[in-house]
């Protein structure tokens, strides 16, 4: 079972002009559980060569691709140390607390809706030229 650890950083919630503040929860992954992560998709990826073998004609290009892209995908996914799991805070527009999911893809700068009052919001990282910025 894996045990991963959740990690708050600060984060900018923008909604045209206004601002307020936000957190951004992301999954610290243990080397352990990161090798867990690359070995599954490198097994993935030959499974997927093995069973495009029998496929006439595109077998001649698929198996080698799946069997390089294993290790290729592997060291990618390894390299991976934290995994967004969800945002929190404040909605600029409506003053309404929200939570939102997010994908372990999703990357900031990032457009969402509030779930409140449907505004578009803007997850950006909180620099010093942002903290600037606000006073």
């Amino acid at each position: 079972m894996l045990m991963i650890a959740l990690v708050s950083y600060p984060i900018l919630i923008r909604c045209g002009e206004d601002h307020a503040e936000g957190l951004l929860h992301l999954h610290s992954l243990t080397p352990r559980e990161r090798r867990i992560r690359a070995a599954k998709i490198w097994g993935w990826m030959w499974l997927c060569a093995l069973i495009s073998a029998p496929v006439c004609g595109l077998h001649i290009v698929l198996v080698p691709t799946f069997i390089l892209a294993g290790p290729v995908m592997a060291f990618l996914r390894y390299r991976i140390i934290q995994v967004p799991d969800h945002v929190s805070g404040k909605c600029p527009s409506c003053k309404e607390n929200f939570t939102l999911a997010l994908k372990p893809t999703d990357r900031l700068p990032k457009r969402v809706y509030c779930p409140s009052c449907d505004a578009t919001l803007y997850l950006l990282e909180k620099t010093d030229s942002t903290v600037s910025q606000e006073n």
